[in-house]
């Protein structure tokens, strides 16, 4: 004859050992990190995991989008068809340690802890902020196209390239200093130079039919023929 009770509390102890092996969702806590794999301790159980896959937003053959987690970061970590074997590291988590940056509903916001930062603002504009250099590389051309101003604050500017082409006016409120580059600091152009106030030289100065120290050589030497004979002196009054 079956002992019933002996039966169920067999059939019990089994049902329970198949639910210790199923893997349920789990919060653990960021214990190491290695590109691509994280160790993770489980809460309330507090055992460690051994290594296991981090989540990624979007992956490729070297290529990807990659937020390295911090130690101590708080994640979900999930079971794949809840086979306690194959935990993954999954989503993680703000807490009382690690508070969000106070981003608006509909607003993305990337902040490092350096304070460098790129924000997607409610009101269309987007911030890019660096607590250091800013560097942007392209093997081919930027393009900067604005429906306004473009507006640029600094210290100071370099601008190197074998030909910069502007098209339309320039106007600067400043001075202009021509240094001794590979063109010897010259300027030349096919349209007019207009000027409020002076223009001084220590070379010289031309236009189409000589130079200003031609003039002036001219004008110093010369004289004219008097009418009954002889010529003139040379004037007193020299440039």
């Amino acid at each position: 004859m079956i002992d019933t009770d002996a039966f169920y509390n067999t059939l019990i102890d089994r049902i329970q050992g198949l639910l210790s092996q199923r893997g349920t969702t789990r919060i653990g806590v960021i214990t190491e990190y290695q590109p691509f794999q994280v160790q993770v301790k489980i809460f309330p159980e507090g055992y460690i995991t051994d290594w296991i896959p981090l989540e990624a937003l979007a992956i490729g053959a070297g290529c990807g989008v990659i937020c390295a987690p911090n130690i101590g970061d708080v994640c979900v970590v999930e079971h794949i068809n809840e086979d306690f074997n194959t935990p993954v590291a999954r989503t993680r988590l703000f807490t009382d340690g690690f508070t969000s940056p106070p981003a608006q509903a509909g607003e993305v916001w990337i902040v490092h802890s350096t304070g460098s930062l790129m924000k997607l603002t409610s009101d269309g504009i987007i911030t890019v902020s660096s607590s250091s250099k800013l560097i942007i590389n392209t093997v081919s051309d930027v393009d900067v196209t604005a429906g306004g101003d473009v507006n640029v604050s600094a210290q100071g500017a370099t601008l190197t390239a074998p030909v910069v082409t502007i098209e339309g006016d320039l106007e600067v409120s400043g001075g202009i200093t021509f240094g001794t580059g590979s063109s010897g600091g010259n300027m030349s152009g096919t349209g007019n130079i207009q000027l409020t106030g002076s223009v001084s030289a220590t070379g010289e100065v031309s236009d189409g039919a000589g130079s200003m120290a031609g003039i002036r050589t001219t004008y110093d030497g010369h004289d004219h023929d008097e009418s009954g004979g002889g010529t003139t002196s040379t004037p007193n009054q020299q440039m």
